[in-house]
């Protein structure tokens, strides 16, 4: 039987840099996606992920079909990885699915190719919840726009009474309790297999070594790829967002980026071209008038404020967590209390 391994995440964890540049340029990996920048969606996960199980048992062939369509190397570990396994989960979802959870995906998912002789096995990275939570902010708040329905000050207030009432702030916040999730797995696969955790505050020091050796793939290879690379970071998402920014610092950071960085100068470079001629024309045509640089200040204060307010709480979130980290530490021997994690 071939084997898959699926890797679900956690956002914020450097996922997007495993995506961009361990999985799909390591000679002994066949990656068969999540790629960022080129196959942004997998079309199997959402509609594993998403689908009631009525219509999943209705479109059982189909997804199988697309099952089939990856093509698995015997000679190489394959691998393929969507950290909206877990979004779809615990952030986007809206309560009407009740039994959505990141297991039944899982389970879905190992029914599924196991059906066409596949065997699956599951990993993910962690993070100290008092700053993957701020980082998750960055990515989805409403001072820009996002995703998230809710700001950091409902988040806390909601910790701090320890009876949170709202769905979408319950979910995400019990998301990161890494010990239920364990738990939860175990007892969907009846302890049969095992989800794999990585610490994510280990990424430049053990965790080349030990997800080598979990994949079976060249250390030394491992090393090279990931060494000082660093994908959707908060400090790159807010230093490019048009609603916080003027064009000409977007122009600026872009460009900074691309040329300490030139491997990925010329990946896309006609896009990047194409955006960078409307990007300076429109700062050229706005020069003529007065430029406003105030509502960029106030945007970028507010949300400044929002964000700040999550890690200025660190210890309350680090209380609200501790309970499932020390059964983490106890049940699983993951050394997690030198990251401050407690």
């Amino acid at each position: 039987m071939k084997k898959l391994f699926i890797h679900i995440g956690f956002p914020r964890t450097g996922t997007t840099t495993l995506q961009l540049h361990l999985f799909p340029n390591h000679p002994q990996i066949n990656y068969l996606g999540r790629r960022p920048r080129v196959q942004p969606k997998i079309t199997l996960i959402e509609l594993v992920c998403n689908l009631n199980d009525n219509d999943f048992d209705q479109s059982y062939e189909e997804l199988l079909s697309m099952c089939s369509d990856f093509r698995l190397d015997d000679n190489k570990t394959n691998i393929l990885s969507s950290e909206f396994i877990i979004s779809f989960a615990t952030h986007y979802n809206n309560g009407l699915d009740k039994n959505h959870t990141v297991c039944r995906t899982l389970k879905r998912l190992e029914r599924l190719f196991k059906d066409i002789n596949i065997d699956v096995e599951f990993f993910c990275s962690i993070r100290n919840q008092s700053t993957i939570i701020p980082s998750f902010y960055v990515a989805t708040s409403p001072e820009l726009k996002k995703s998230m329905k809710y700001n950091s000050e409902n988040i806390i207030n909601n910790i701090k009474e320890n009876d949170i009432d709202d769905f979408k702030i319950r979910n995400l916040l019990n998301g990161y309790k890494y010990w239920q999730l364990h738990n939860h797995f175990n007892i969907a696969f009846n302890s049969k297999k095992e989800l794999k955790f990585f610490i994510y505050e280990e990424y430049q020091t053990k965790f080349p070594s030990s997800i080598s050796k979990y994949l079976s793939i060249d250390e030394d290879i491992t090393k090279k790829l990931i060494k000082g690379r660093i994908e959707n970071s908060s400090k790159a998402v807010l230093n490019e967002h048009p609603l916080i920014n003027s064009k000409s610092s977007i122009i600026y950071n872009k460009m900074t980026k691309n040329f300490l960085s030139p491997k990925i100068f010329f990946q896309k470079f006609d896009k990047k071209i194409f955006n960078f001629y409307f990007l300076l024309k429109d700062l050229i045509t706005k020069k003529k008038t007065i430029i406003n640089n105030n509502d960029f200040t106030f945007k970028k204060k507010n949300f400044n404020n929002k964000l700040n307010h999550l890690k200025k709480n660190s210890e309350i979130i680090k209380k609200f967590y501790r309970e499932d980290n020390l059964k983490l530490i106890n049940d699983l021997n993951i050394d997690i209390s030198k990251y401050d994690y407690l």
